[in-house]
């Protein structure tokens, strides 16, 4: 059983192109685009700013759809350091129900005019759309050469990509790759692409060409 709408998954480590790549996928489909970060990089920036616990959890159990789909456009939401906070309180297991209802839910919030999911972020594939209605018909998870994820990190932050700047992404590897909860991993029916030598042109193509397969009705909408 699958969800009864196009459903597309894009999983992966940091820097590894999922949120260029799912914004280009769901373009040319007429997708919405879910950025799963969001709902813990609004966490993050509010954490910083002192908020406490209940009142991070009371924020968790009421992001609104609008704020999941398309990239977070305050500047306040674009630094490590938020992404950072983001990433310790997905540790809490106290945030993994509010965060995991508000990812199935979406797929009920798609846009007028959009004919489907493209969700990118971690670990979507074996975590939150992975049974029933809400299993992805496509999953997908991109991987690339450590050196070229520090430079495309670099390039994100607009900085130099410094030794530092790698051993902070390897930690953050590191973390996503042990945690309990929201664990880094491929799923086992997941399309593993390594981005090294493909362009962002060939890897939305082949992404394309299997949501297509897998979804014949959107062949009607491109």
């Amino acid at each position: 059983m699958h969800s009864p709408i196009p459903l597309i998954t894009i999983d992966g480590p940091i820097a590894s192109g999922k949120s260029t790549t799912a914004q280009m996928v769901a373009r040319e489909l007429k997708l919405a685009h879910l950025y799963s970060g969001n709902f813990f990089r609004i966490l993050g920036c509010e954490h910083l700013a002192g908020r406490t616990t209940t009142e991070l959890l009371s924020l968790a159990n009421n992001i609104r759809p609008v704020q999941l789909l398309g990239p977070l456009t305050d500047v306040r939401y674009r630094s490590e350091e938020v992404a950072l906070a983001g990433a310790e309180i997905a540790n809490h297991p106290r945030f993994r129900k509010p965060f995991i209802s508000a990812m199935r839910d979406m797929p009920k919030q798609i846009p007028q005019g959009t004919y489907g999911l493209v969700a990118d972020g971690r670990p979507l594939g074996t975590e939150i759309f992975n049974k029933g209605a809400n299993r992805a018909g496509v999953k997908i998870y991109l991987t690339a050469d450590a050196d070229l994820r520090a430079l495309r990190l670099a390039f994100r932050l607009g900085t130099k990509p410094t030794p530092a700047l790698r051993k902070q992404m390897e930690a953050r590897d590191r973390e996503d790759l042990s945690r309990k909860f929201l664990r880094l991993a491929a799923a086992p029916d997941a399309v593993v692409l390594d981005t090294t030598r493909l362009n962002q042109f060939e890897v939305r193509g082949r992404i394309v060409s299997l949501a297509l397969a897998r979804y014949p009705q959107l062949r009607a909408v491109i």
